[in-house]
């Protein structure tokens, strides 16, 4: 697991809920793996209730999956889900820049560039927990910069899949459009062109292609459930006969 300290005034169940929820979001609790309730309790130095509540959020996420009797289990990854999270993210945020464009402050500017500047740095250097954490950062900054900094709580759970499949794609797919994407969408707020702005944070939040998804599965084929890169497959197949 990703362990980290535990931050003041961080309840137990919090803290056992964001280690666990990170160390699944980034892969070090692998998909299929079965969460060992007194192993957790002891590498967080915690009591099992807060544990035991942490797995039961995680599965209303599902990303967890319990088993009466037999336990818990790392959800496998979902392409469906991470893709409906996508879809309501895209719509709710292609409004959202609009209304940043009529808001937004020269502070305000001034930190998304700098968020800005910390994707390049972590980008460059391959760091992609970090990298993935400071992109929701700058999407979290809009929403602040809009007055709806609690709107995309609404979604969260959704978004715990998506970025399950975009840790993947960055492992995988080495040509990473994250930092380009948050600049096109940075200069279109900077000129206040809204049409601009949605028009780029719709390219930004495009569904993966068909080859990404193919070649994420062939590299992490245990991390889906059997029969998923046959599905793809069958998929493409019918794709290609449909053009």
């Amino acid at each position: 697991m990703i362990i980290r300290p535990r931050n003041p005034g961080e309840s137990a169940q919090e803290y056992a809920y964001n280690t666990l929820r990170d160390s699944i979001v980034f892969c070090e609790l692998e998909p299929g793996t079965f969460l060992n309730l007194q192993d957790i309790c002891d590498q967080l130095q915690i009591s099992r209730t807060p544990v035991r509540e942490a797995i039961l959020r995680l599965e209303r996420e599902r990303i967890v999956e319990v088993y009466p009797q037999s336990g818990s289990m790392v959800s496998y990854v979902d392409f469906r889900m991470a893709d409906n999270a996508n879809f309501v993210r895209r719509a709710v945020e292609k409004d959202i820049v609009h209304e940043v464009c009529v808001r937004a402050t020269e502070a305000d500017f001034e930190q998304l560039s700098n968020s800005l500047e910390l994707q390049a740095f972590y980008d460059q250097r391959a760091r992609i927990a970090d990298l993935i954490q400071e992109d929701n950062h700058f999407h979290d900054l809009l929403f602040a910069i809009a007055d709806r900094p609690n709107l995309n709580a609404f979604f969260l759970a959704g978004l715990l899949h998506l970025d399950r499949v975009r840790n993947l794609r960055t492992s995988t797919i080495r040509e990473n459009m994250v930092v380009i994407h948050h600049t096109a969408i940075y200069d279109a707020l900077r000129l206040r062109d809204p049409d601009a702005a949605s028009r780029a944070m719709a390219d930004h939040l495009s569904e993966y292609a068909l080859s990404h998804r193919i070649a994420i599965v062939e590299r992490y084929p245990t991390f889906f459930r059997p029969g998923e890169l046959e599905r793809l497959h069958e998929e493409a197949m019918a794709a290609g006969k449909a053009v």
